[in-house]
């Protein structure tokens, strides 16, 4: 009796842990997730910062340009 409650114990201790490594599992996998989301719009934004400025940059050297030419 005593031995086949030992081994019960011990199954339902074995499934509790699984059970929590899953759980554990699931939730690295998730804050992951959210974290490569949240660097993936980082990325954007600056994608889009740095283009924003290039053609700020070239609109300022062709109206520098227009402006030697006339001169």
């Amino acid at each position: 009796m005593v031995v086949l409650l030992v081994i019960l114990l011990l199954v339902v201790l074995i499934l509790v842990m699984t059970l929590l490594l899953v759980v554990i599992l699931l939730l690295v996998l998730t804050l992951l997730l959210v974290i490569l989301t949240l660097l993936l719009v980082v990325l954007m934004l600056l994608v889009v910062l740095i283009l924003k400025l290039v053609f700020v940059f070239a609109l300022l050297l062709f109206l520098w340009v227009l402006v030697v030419m006339l001169i």
